[in-house]
């Protein structure tokens, strides 16, 4: 969309949807359980202590009834709800299948080539590892590409939240964007900075406007912060200066527009699921409170602190002399323990029960978390349930290689305009090689190697690479190369 004329909705429809759907994604992502009760208990601020609210329809109805939503009693306190941060662990874990081992960068232009040697030296793979997060909690992430020669001297990358973001398609392809931000607050007026990346162009704006409006443009001048902006920038870019990163694709944004280009969150569907998983555990941890012993002392074994003062009892004391009470006889004159169970058991089966749901509906096996199963598996089974991670960060990884690619085309680009970088030419390729999840012991590669060998079944291509995952080709050739050149040296000395 274009800078928006004054006095419009916003976020604008249909983004206004998807918005409060990354406010509740965000509040479960940050694992802060003073996050969720502000998020759910903003939907039933009107009924707060009303029990009632939980028996209406609609948004307040739904939300009050779950475990987060519901409202507080008289008496009760929100601090005795636990929360297990699995939504925070869970993009935690998608971004590190990605990048906990650095995939393989390859351009067929050797200044290229060094210049992207810097990119990554300066903290290309760390901003990478840092979008991952957010685009598997929020569904989606953006990179903006800047440049500053006081910083850096190299391309300035930014991470920017898709709640942020208002994008604009074509054929599923990013044509352009429009971010925002809050950068100043009055009373009952609220700034809202506006940048809009077009093919060539930047344009900023400034509004002042409230909490559900954009209101008017305002000079950029007005607040310190955009003073030194110009309306428009030319960056001379034959695209925009930001890349476009979906986690998955979704069909729940499938009839809202242009949102329907959106991805989704890993725990997208998994939020009911996470709501009962903190009840259990907060159920749990009642029990435990709940069962420390206590006892039951009559009034006469209490020593007292005087008239109308409290009473103690003294675990310590050894011997009691029985009181003469009217009309009680001295069994009832006896020390009751009293201690509740705690039923372990059922709670333990219960949230690893919901731990299961919520990891395998996010796309994962349970082992990649260090978690056991809830049944009993055989080895098949076991390496089935493995897959589900395998097919996950495989369907990932073929987006962020496309991601990759035109965020480093992007980044020499913009080199080649301030650094003394070759343009880019048609024969410019980049290659991006993801190594495995996990890397395989050497004594495991050597013996498949040697297996492969005996049986004539790879070459010492093959081989090398096998042994040398991390390996460039060129350094893989010059190593068969050696080899093939100290074999021919040997079979030549034992000749006869």
């Amino acid at each position: 969309m274009p800078l928006p004329i004054s006095n419009i909705k916003w976020p604008p429809s249909p983004f206004d949807t998807v918005s409060a759907k990354y406010k509740e994604l965000a509040a479960w992502y940050s694992g802060d359980p003073q996050a969720l009760m502000s998020y759910y208990g903003s939907h039933v601020t009107s009924h707060s202590g009303e029990r009632a609210s939980q028996f209406y329809g609609g948004l307040v109805g739904a939300v009050s009834r779950i475990f987060w939503g519901t409202p507080k009693s008289k008496g009760t306190s929100y601090r005795n709800k636990l929360h297990i941060p699995l939504a925070e662990e869970i993009a935690a874990e998608s971004s590190h299948q990605l990048f906990r081992r650095t995939p393989k960068i390859e351009v067929s232009t050797p200044e290229h080539q060094a210049r992207i040697e810097e990119y990554i030296d300066k903290g290309l793979f760390v901003k990478l590892l840092e979008a991952a997060e957010i685009s598997s909690a929020l569904g989606d992430v953006y990179i903006r590409v800047g440049y500053d020669s006081n910083l850096s001297n190299t391309p300035l990358l930014s991470i920017i939240y898709p709640d942020l973001a208002i994008p604009t398609f074509s054929y599923d392809i990013l044509i352009s964007v429009l971010f925002w931000r809050i950068i100043e607050s009055e009373t009952g007026k609220i700034y809202r900075h506006l940048e809009l990346h077009e093919r060539g162009s930047i344009q900023h704006g400034l509004y002042a406007g409230t909490a559900t409006t954009i209101g008017s443009r305002v000079p950029l001048a007005t607040v310190e912060e955009t003073s030194k902006l110009k309306d428009e920038i030319t960056t001379n870019l034959f695209d925009l200066d930001c890349v476009f990163i979906p986690n998955l694709k979704t069909r729940a944004w499938h009839d809202l527009g242009q949102a329907s280009n959106l991805g989704r969150s890993d725990y997208h569907s998994a939020i009911s699921t996470m709501d009962a998983l903190d009840e259990t555990w907060t159920s749990w941890m009642r029990d435990i409170h709940l069962g420390k012993a206590r006892l039951i002392v009559p009034q006469g074994y209490l020593s007292t602190k005087g008239r109308g003062q409290e009473g103690t009892f003294d675990l310590d004391q050894q011997v009691f002399v029985e009181m003469n009470a009217l009309g009680v006889s001295s069994e009832k004159m006896e020390i009751h323990p009293n201690q509740f169970a705690i039923r372990y058991e059922a709670h333990s089966a219960t949230a690893l029960a919901l731990m299961e749901r919520i990891v395998s509906g996010s796309g994962y096996s349970m082992q990649t978390f260090g978690l056991s199963p809830s049944v009993a598996m055989t080895a098949t089974e076991s390496d089935s349930r493995d897959s589900k991670t395998r097919n996950t960060r495989g369907a990932k990884i073929e987006i962020w290689k496309q991601a990759i690619t035109k965020l480093l085309l992007l980044m020499l680009q913009i080199d080649s305009q301030w650094k003394n970088v070759p343009p880019l030419t048609a024969e410019t390729k980049i290659a991006i090689e993801f190594p495995p999840a996990t890397e395989v012991p050497l004594s495991e590669r050597a013996q498949t190697a040697k297996t492969m060998k005996e049986a004539d079944a790879a070459s010492r291509l093959i081989l090398v690479r096998l042994l040398h995952s991390d390996w460039s080709g060129d350094r893989v050739t010059e190593e068969v190369a050696m080899i093939q050149q100290e074999t021919a040296e040997l079979d030549r000395r034992i000749s006869p």
